[in-house]
Formats: C-alpha cells, sequence, structure tokens
C-alpha cells in the first residue's frame, strides 16, 4: 500500500494492499527521432507485453491506462524530474476502487484480475516480469528499434479506434472527434470535420459509454 501516492492530474489514488504500486527511475537516454513524448506509451507497451506471459491481454487507453475487458486494471503516471524520468505504476491485483472513488467523467470503472478469476501467485513475480521487459528494451532495443516500430505495436492495442470519443485538452476545452491513430512522434489523432487533429495530452472516453 502506499501512503503519498497520487494519480493524474493530482487526482485522488487509492492504495490498497495486495497490489502493484512502484516507480522506476528511467535515465535521459531518448535521442534522434526518440523524446520523452514516447515514455507513458513505450511504458504502457511493455507493461502489455509482460501481462502476455502470464496470459493476460490487455488494451492500452490513451496515453496512459491499461484496460481488461473494458475496465482499467493500471495506471502509468510519468514524471520529469531534474535529471531522469520517474515513471509510476499502479496494478490492480486483488481489488480495484468503486466506481465513486473515480471521480473523473473521464474515468473509467475500474477491475482488477482477482475479480476475472486470474491469480498472481506473488504482485513481486508480475514486477520481475516488467523490469525484464523494460530493462531489454533500453539495454538491448532502443538502440535498434525505431519509433515507428513502437507505435506499430500500439495500434492493435489502442481501445477506440475509429471510435468518437470526447476529447479533453489541458486548456480545458471539451469536443467530440473520432479516434484516428498514432502519430510518429507520440500524438493522438483525431478527426473533427474532416478536419485532422493533433493532441499530446489529455483524456479520452469513448461517447458510446453515454448510453451506459
Amino acid at each position: 500500500t502506499q501512503s503519498c501516492g497520487k494519480g493524474q492530474h493530482n487526482k485522488q489514488w487509492v492504495s490498497r494492499p495486495g497490489n502493484l504500486f512502484v516507480s522506476i527511475k528511467i535515465p535521459f537516454v531518448f535521442q534522434g527521432e526518440w523524446s520523452e513524448n514516447y515514455i507513458p506509451l513505450l511504458m504502457g507497451n511493455l507493461i502489455c507485453e509482460a501481462f502476455e506471459e502470464f496470459g493476460i491481454f490487455t488494451r492500452l487507453k490513451w496515453p496512459n491506462d491499461i484496460l481488461f475487458s473494458g475496465k482499467k486494471l493500471a495506471g502509468i503516471l510519468v514524471e520529469k524530474k531534474k535529471d531522469y524520468y520517474a515513471a509510476g505504476i499502479g496494478i490492480n491485483i486483488e481489488s480495484a476502487p468503486e466506481k465513486s472513488m473515480m471521480d473523473s467523467f473521464f474515468s473509467l470503472p475500474a477491475d482488477s484480475l482477482k475479480s476475472n478469476g486470474i491469480k498472481i501467485s506473488s504482485p513481486v513475480l508480475l514486477w520481475e516480469a516488467i523490469c525484464e521487459h523494460i530493462f531489454n528494451f533500453f539495454y538491448k532495443r532502443l538502440a535498434k528499434e525505431r519509433p515507428s516500430d513502437l507505435i506499430n505495436c500500439l495500434i492493435p492495442k489502442l481501445v477506440w479506434l475509429n471510435e468518437e470519443v470526447w476529447v479533453s485538452e489541458p486548456s480545458g476545452k471539451v469536443e467530440k472527434a473520432v479516434l484516428k491513430g498514432l502519430s510518429e512522434d507520440g500524438g493522438l489523432i483525431l478527426s473533427k470535420d474532416r478536419e485532422k487533429l493533433l493532441i499530446y495530452s489529455g483524456s479520452i472516453r469513448a461517447v458510446r459509454y453515454d448510453l451506459d
């Protein structure tokens, strides 16, 4: 459990025993084609790859949530420090916050592995698998791969592709648009009134949830 955890935009952070709450330091190694825009997407993809080792197939909600069966299973928060990035990761293994605690319109219902009948013998084993994928990328794959390789891996995992979504930008502006994909530099591509929009931070939510 945690006593001082925080969510995106300083939202309430629920930290219950039995789940996995970790942080990892990422050095300033991005250069050339790579930039810090990719870190949340990269971390999400690596965590999804680690889940697959346990037979758990997840999807990504741009920019930093991991979904299982349409509900939030994990979240990632990347913060830029003086000489490194801190990536905080929370994964619902044993339990998940109630809907009443997810206070944002853009927050999806949360779920846990346990409620889906999935047993992880130890949170440490899951964390070790995630670390293996992270270290393998930075020590072996980063020098060989291009951002386009990451984008190609992410597109099939992206939820609500070609669907209408609500979009909230940092300015506070909220509008409807169609989610079209990811740009080569890690932005979210949207279409509104036949015009292409590109954003790098914000929140999204499928319009079809309005009927629930």
